[in-house]
C-alpha cells in the first residue's frame, strides 16, 4: 500500500518530535544544569587531603614556575622552583631539618605558590564573586575580584620602615560541575608606601595554575 500524504504528515511529525525529545534529554540537557555555587567549590577544596598543582608567576623582572604537592594525611609537602636563577628545592616532611617552618607555610601559605587550594579557599571568601561563565562541555570560569589593605614593617629596628599596601586581586577560577576545582589565572596590583622611607612602589604579578591531582606519597 501506497502511503497517503496524510500520513507522510504524520510520520515526519512523529520522527521529528522524538529527535527533538532525545536532544533535550541527553546531551544537551546539561548545557542547562546549574553552574557550581561558592558553597559547592569551597566544600570540593575542603575535602581534599592530597593534592598536587603546577603554577607560574611573572612580574616586570622574572618569572618562575612551581611545581608542588601538599599531603594532609602525613604531613608532608614540596615545592620545587625554576626560574632565571636555577632550580630549587624546598621539603616538609616529618622529622626533617625546619620541619616546623615550612609545615607551617604548607598549612596556612595563601600564595599559589605555597598552596593553591588555600589560595582560591581565600579568595572566594574574602572576595566578591562578579560572575561565572561556562567554558567548557563541563567546566565554568568563576570570576573574583579582592580588594584590600595591609599595614606591617620591613627592615631592621635601627633602619626601618611602616608599610601602608593597598592591593587588588582579580582570579579566574575553573572548576567543573561539581564544583571540583581544576585551575585558574589571576593578576594581583599593589601599591606599597613605606612611611619612614618616603617612597612608593606600585607592582603586578601575573600568574596562572593547573590542579595535577592526588599525591599519592
Amino acid at each position: 500500500m501506497v502511503p497517503t500524504g496524510k500520513l507522510l504528515v504524520a510520520v515526519t511529525l512523529i520522527i521529528l518530535t522524538a529527535g527533538t525529545v532525545y536532544y533535550l534529554i541527553s546531551d544537551h540537557s546539561k548545557d542547562n544544569t546549574s553552574p557550581p555555587s561558592t558553597g559547592d567549590v569551597l566544600n570540593a577544596i575542603n575535602g581534599q587531603n592530597s593534592f598536587c598543582w603546577r603554577a607560574e608567576l611573572a612580574d616586570n623582572l622574572t618569572e618562575k614556575e612551581i611545581f608542588a604537592c601538599v599531603n594532609y594525611n602525613n604531613g608532608s609537602a614540596f615545592w620545587k622552583v625554576t626560574s632565571s636563577n636555577g632550580t630549587s628545592l624546598i621539603r616538609a616532611f616529618p622529622g626533617e631539618e625546619f620541619y616546623d617552618l615550612t609545615w607551617d607555610v604548607a598549612l596556612n601559605g595563601k600564595g599559589v605558590e605555597w598552596n593553591a587550594l588555600n589560595f582560591a579557599s581565600w579568595v572566594l571568601k574574602e572576595g566578591t564573586v562578579e560572575g561565572i561563565e561556562k567554558v567548557g562541555r563541563d567546566e565554568y570560569e568563576i570570576r573574583v575580584v579582592l580588594r584590600g589593605t595591609e599595614g606591617y614593617a620591613v627592615g631592621t629596628i635601627e633602619n626601618g620602615s611602616r608599610v601602608e599596601e593597598r592591593y587588588e586581586l582579580i582570579a579566574f577560577l575553573r572548576v567543573n560541575g561539581e564544583g571540583e576545582l581544576k585551575g585558574g589565572r589571576f593578576t594581583w596590583r599593589s601599591e606599597r608606601n613605606y612611611i619612614d622611607w618616603n617612597r612608593r612602589e606600585v607592582a603586578e604579578i601575573r600568574g596562572s595554575f593547573e590542579m595535577l591531582g592526588p599525591w599519592n606519597n
